[in-house]
């Protein structure tokens, strides 16, 4: 018992922490085609650094938003998954990225833009959904989901 209680927090943990660095990862490409959209120049190395200072910058808010978003969306996906038998396994990751939607959808109500900005256009918006999906199929491979 304790043994698939730890196996499901390390899943749900590191579905989150997937999920975060490919939302960050996603937004600071989408940034970056902005700025490269205007002209300028980003190399490999500012493109790793912004990667890196924005996860450092996104990491404590946007994680806790996805953690809290995670734990309420997969549990509900897994009552989804019981119910809607044939669509079981798209149950984690579809989850995930409701998590996500959710979550930037809320964002929006409050501040009236999307305060994540690599998420403002439609593809970047997509891209978080992704990010979200990514998280919620780890979550589903690591607690061995069927």
């Amino acid at each position: 018992m304790l043994q698939a209680v730890f196996r499901h927090l390390l899943a749900y943990v590191l579905a989150v922490g997937v999920a975060l660095i490919a939302a960050s990862a996603a937004s600071t490409h989408f940034v970056v085609a902005g700025l490269e959209a205007i002209g300028a120049e980003i190399g490999v190395s500012e493109r790793i650094d912004m990667v890196l200072n924005d996860l450092k910058g996104l990491g404590p808010t946007y994680g806790v938003v996805i953690a809290v978003g995670f734990a309420i969306a997969l549990p509900v996906g897994w009552l989804i998954g019981q119910i809607l038998k044939p669509i079981r396994f798209l149950r984690f990751p579809l989850a995930g990225a409701a998590a996500i939607g959710a979550a930037l959808y809320a964002m929006l109500q409050l501040y009236d833009v999307i305060p994540i900005i690599g998420a403002q256009s439609t593809e970047g918006f997509a891209a978080q959904l992704a990010a979200g999906a990514l998280g919620g199929l780890v979550f589903a491979v690591l607690r061995g989901a069927k």
